[in-house]
């Protein structure tokens, strides 16, 4: 089942459909969205998703180091770091580094929301960088004479640039450089919100440890070497989500403000 709305603004005051879809869970506009007019300024905001926009970003190699030692003959030592990236989405709304498929948007409100904007601004971020992991590995594993092993892992994971979601006003510091990057006149568009994303500037870490006890069925002939049994058991302590830093924002040039 699915719910469709006709095309005229019943739902925004209909006060027993409110309280039906918000029993049911359903979100509600509060305000209209579209053109205010059919004048030519209202026309042209309309098209300004359409404006050619140029940009690159440089992607650093991955790198990693790993060692391993025999303490004895049956125990085993690793360690290992890596670097690893997560790159942004290509096209996922204003979470991704392109505003394709209609995901750029210049919304005028037909009705004055509370916060008295005359619009939103929804846009992607080309210049988003990828996140970043730093990654530590260890391992104690012990090698038995029947075929079968026992190991202790544990592993620490940092993550910077991570990708968050916000909303600017015009008091904002960043509203004026975020505007120009997209080629808008900030004056014009001072009463307005922009939808954006950015990175936090926090490292989420993540550790945890794993524990892996494998054998094999050598011990039953040849034909028993091709097939084992294992069982691991994990615990992670997953780190705290990226508090949120709007006054910074990487424009699509790449500047930070």
């Amino acid at each position: 089942p699915g719910i469709r709305f006709d095309n005229s603004d019943a739902f925004l005051t209909d006060a027993a459909l409110h309280s039906r879809l918000a029993a049911a869970g359903v979100d509600m506009p509060d305000h209209k969205l579209g053109s205010t007019s059919a004048d030519l300024a209202s026309a042209m905001r309309f098209r300004i998703p359409n404006h050619y926009i140029n940009q690159r970003s440089t992607g650093k190699p991955s790198s990693s180091v790993s060692a391993s030692f025999d303490l004895t003959k049956k125990i085993n030592l690793k360690a290992a770091w890596s670097r690893s990236f997560g790159l942004p989405s290509l096209e996922d709304g204003i979470n991704g580094l392109l505003s394709g498929n209609g995901q750029f948007t210049v919304n005028e409100n037909t009705t004055i929301p509370a916060d008295g904007t005359e619009g939103t601004i929804k846009v992607a971020n080309p210049g988003l960088p990828p996140s970043v992991s730093d990654n530590l590995d260890f391992q104690v594993a012990y090698y038995t004479e029947t075929g079968g092993k026992l190991g202790v892992s544990a592993y620490l994971k940092s993550v910077t640039n991570q990708p968050q979601t916000f909303s600017t006003y015009a008091d904002n510091p960043i509203f004026t450089p975020l505007l120009n990057s997209l080629g808008l006149d900030p004056v014009v568009y001072e009463r307005w919100k922009v939808d954006t994303t950015t990175v936090g500037d926090s490292v989420q870490k993540t550790h945890g440890f794993e524990f892996e006890a494998r054998q094999d069925f050598g011990f039953l002939g040849s034909w028993g070497r091709h097939w084992q049994v294992f069982a691991s058991y994990t615990i992670k302590s997953l780190g705290q989500p990226s508090e949120p830093v709007p006054y910074t924002y990487t424009a699509p040039d790449g500047t930070q403000y």
